[in-house]
């Protein structure tokens, strides 16, 4: 289940720059994240039982309102286990306020 963002051409871009920045990481060649077969979206959950899919299926219908935000953190996780991750790095992209 995902929210699906309104697909600009920067958000495009700031993905492939980031593919760019970290290709000698990408050791998947079939990786659906990958430029060209990525499709951009916003996870709201999953790996949820059966039941608990169908509270949440639910819930989202009827509040599936557009949605307002920007991007302010990145960060680089390890899968530590199937449904656990640790943060490796994570950067603030505020502004740079000039003076």
């Amino acid at each position: 289940m995902y929210f699906s963002p309104h697909i600009t051409i920067n958000l495009i871009e700031f993905h492939e720059n980031f593919h760019i920045q970290f290709k000698h990481f990408n050791d998947n060649p079939k990786s659906i994240y990958l430029p060209e077969k990525w499709v951009p979206h916003c996870t709201l959950a999953n790996r949820l039982l059966p039941d608990k899919l169908v509270e949440a299926y639910n819930y989202c219908l009827y509040r599936n309102d557009t949605i307002l935000g920007k991007i302010q953190e990145i960060g680089i996780i390890e899968m530590v286990s199937k449904n656990n991750a640790s943060i490796i790095y994570s950067k603030s992209l505020k502004p740079n306020k000039i003076s």
